[in-house]
């Protein structure tokens, strides 16, 4: 027209000329033109000739523009997927999850091994929260009773135990299990219980030490809940768990603590061996520990990752209250370990800790007149004894005597300068050490109050 090239338009519907009325899909059409456009207006008229993966990237590319709205700032997907991987480094799977779904080729992501990884490990973190730590079915509240050093010594010796007792004992297996180690280890844990005032001294401790116990009629897993509030900053109960081979130098329940793999800032493998009296002896786990982080984080968290906080304005968890959780699963078959066990794993009998077992740490407000944040921590362990038969006092001094004597341990190590503060206590050395871990917990903790 006037020497302009005009593109051809497809033809209107009145254009076209029908052979004859046939219903929906069924039927064709005649165009007045013969061209490219046409065919493809053909097409779109007749429901069989739809082409569905062009429909799904249409989809597709509209379900990315709804993201995009979210924020004022377009993000390509090479730099979402290197926030996403920063952000999940340092435990903030939901955000690396939310961020992830953001960039280009999102669908991609979602289905990418890595995401549907996080997503499982997430999905266990919430799990673990709604079922386990808040869950109250199957649980039986243990009563804290008196006579609990009676119990104890009780329990762990062998004095009580009849001649008939003994002789059965010896011709079983389990006595193949006693040995130098776990005499030594029985006897220092005796004397431990025997000879600490702090048991006597301070008996409101045990109004914040809740217990609860588990288990199916019948079935060999056992139950353990434990619910306790510290004086202290989230931080230093962190560092406890966290700094595991130290175990043996604090809990003299405690046989051997390895940490034999370092997968990354969250998540390890470790190996532990613990004490217990007769007729188990001594028993062992190996572990697969990760730790995630769940609630809203502050700027804080997310620079501290090295991740633009403006890109997360938008972002909002679908959790209420911060924490810290940290999953534990039994170390399978194909599972790196890393240095592997120690020697003396292969003389030992294994438990295997089941289901959906871990720990949630919690900041509390500070006491009214102190800026120090205080400490909820709450572990559930499910543990196969991988026997049929555990005797009830085996399990009453697991509940009554072990329990509370950790709580108050771990209670008493978090206020002390012993262990942290000064530069020479047991884990000031290694919170230190360590700034790019901690540096991740402080950021998470620091808007509500002070976190050493």
């Amino acid at each position: 027209r006037d020497g302009v090239a005009v593109a051809a338009r497809p033809p209107r519907r009145a254009e076209l000329q029908w052979e004859t009325p046939r219903m929906g899909a069924c039927a064709s059409a005649v165009a007045v033109v013969d061209d490219d456009g046409d065919a493809f207006y053909d097409a779109r008229m007749d429901a069989f000739a739809i082409e569905w993966s062009t429909v799904s990237a249409d989809e597709r590319t509209r379900v990315q523009a709804s993201w995009y709205a979210l924020d004022a700032q377009v993000v390509r997907e090479v730099d979402v997927c290197d926030d996403a991987d920063r952000l999940a480094r340092v435990g903030e799977v939901e955000m690396a999850l939310w961020m992830a779904a953001r960039g280009r080729g999102a669908l991609e992501l979602e289905a990418s091994s890595t995401t549907t990884e996080r997503r499982d490990l997430f999905d266990r973190a919430m799990a673990f929260e709604r079922d386990e730590i808040d869950g109250v079915d199957g649980w039986t509240r243990v009563d804290r009773g008196r006579g609990r050093t009676a119990l104890a010594a009780e329990t762990m010796t062998r004095q009580g135990v009849g001649s008939a007792s003994m002789a059965a004992l010896a011709s079983s297996s389990l006595a193949g299990q006693t040995s130098e180690e776990t005499d030594d280890a029985s006897a220092r844990a005796l004397a431990t219980l025997r000879h600490a005032p702090s048991f006597d001294e301070d008996p409101d401790v045990d109004e914040r030490l809740v217990v609860h116990y588990g288990r199916h009629k019948g079935g060999m897993v056992h139950s353990f809940k434990l619910s306790a509030t510290f004086d202290a900053p989230p931080l230093r109960l962190i560092a406890v768990a966290r700094e595991w081979d130290l175990i043996t130098q604090w809990n003299v329940f405690a046989l051997d603590s390895t940490i034999m793999l370092v997968r990354g800032l969250t998540n390890l493998v470790t190996y532990t061996a613990l004490w217990l009296p007769w007729p188990l002896s001594c028993r062992d786990t190996a572990l697969v520990v990760n730790a995630v982080f769940v609630g809203q984080p502050p700027p804080a968290a997310v620079v501290n990752a090295r991740v633009d906080p403006k890109t997360c304005v938008s972002f909002t968890s679908r959790v209420s209250q911060s924490s810290a959780i940290v999953l534990a699963r039994a170390v399978d078959p194909d599972d790196d370990i890393g240095i592997g066990y120690p020697k003396n794993a292969a003389k030992r009998k294994r438990v295997r800790v089941v289901g959906n077992s871990g720990a949630r740490i919690r900041a509390l407000p500070p006491e009214p007149g102190s800026a120090r944040l205080r400490t909820r921590g709450d572990m559930v362990l499910h543990v196969d004894a991988q026997m049929p038969f555990v005797p009830s006092s085996l399990i009453k001094f697991i509940l009554k005597t072990m329990a509370p004597w950790v709580h108050r341990m771990i209670d008493s190590m978090l206020k002390s300068s012993k262990y942290f503060e000064a530069p020479d206590s047991m884990f000031q050395p290694r919170v230190d050490a360590n700034p790019e871990l901690y540096d991740v917990v402080r950021a998470r903790f620091a808007h509500e109050g002070d976190v050493e």
